[in-house]
């Protein structure tokens, strides 16, 4: 029974969007319809962006905050200690 309320459905939808393609409006009506999700979407892309920007900036930072205190003649363990502090 479901299966054919599903078929009956698909089948008026199809129908109704074959009617709307020749439609001029059906850009803006569809852009419309899909712009807060498609804000959404760019933003979480920009979010993870950004965010892997900050992780590798802060990889480089704690890269060069290492070679720094090496050639100030701290050792390793000392500088672990110090930069598992620092940056949790």
């Amino acid at each position: 029974m479901a299966d054919s309320v599903l078929e009956v459905s698909i089948g008026a939808n199809r129908g109704a969007m074959e009617e709307l393609i020749g439609d001029e409006s059906m850009y803006e009506t569809l852009m419309e319809m899909m712009e807060p999700r498609l804000q959404v979407i760019f933003q979480e892309r920009e979010n993870a962006g950004i965010q892997k920007g900050m992780q590798q900036g802060m990889q480089q930072g704690i890269k060069g905050t290492v070679d720094i205190l090496r050639e100030l003649g701290h050792g390793d363990e000392e500088i672990k200690i110090r930069i598992m502090e620092k940056y949790d």
